[in-house]
């Protein structure tokens, strides 16, 4: 969870930080599971949003990608991990696929780097974000 002493602050640090607290979940049953990617998916939905202009928290996952696909910030080596990185979400969310701690800390491994290259420091948590997780 960002408090409001993120807000203001550059969004890839926010993320970052939570991406690290995701990782160290320790995730027991489908429920749980579900709820973890749920977490995890809208994480980088906002992150989509606050930094490449996407509407992404509001897209269905085809949608966001064909924005992502004509958005002018985001290069085409990161077009892969962001089909990637949600279809799989969407497996989990949706079909309960259940996948193994190892394939979960991948992706989170995957949306750190994909956070960290894409960083910008003149890119801010909006005030009216509030709290996210």
């Amino acid at each position: 969870m960002v408090d409001s002493t993120a807000l203001g602050n550059p969004a890839h640090l926010a993320v970052l930080a939570i991406l690290q607290k995701l990782r160290q979940e320790k995730i027991f049953g489908s429920a749980a599971v579900d709820a973890f990617y749920v977490r995890l998916s809208d994480v980088l939905r906002r992150y989509a949003l606050w930094r490449f202009g996407v509407s992404a928290p509001y897209q269905t996952t085809e949608e966001l990608l064909a924005t992502i696909v004509s958005s002018k910030g985001i290069l085409a080596e990161h077009l892969s991990f962001v089909g990637k990185f949600f279809h799989h979400c969407d497996a989990v969310k949706f079909a309960q696929h259940e996948p193994s701690d190892l394939v979960r800390n991948n992706f989170i491994d995957e949306a750190v780097s994909f956070v960290t290259v894409t960083a910008d420091d003149q890119v801010m948590i909006p005030a009216e974000e509030g709290k996210f997780s």
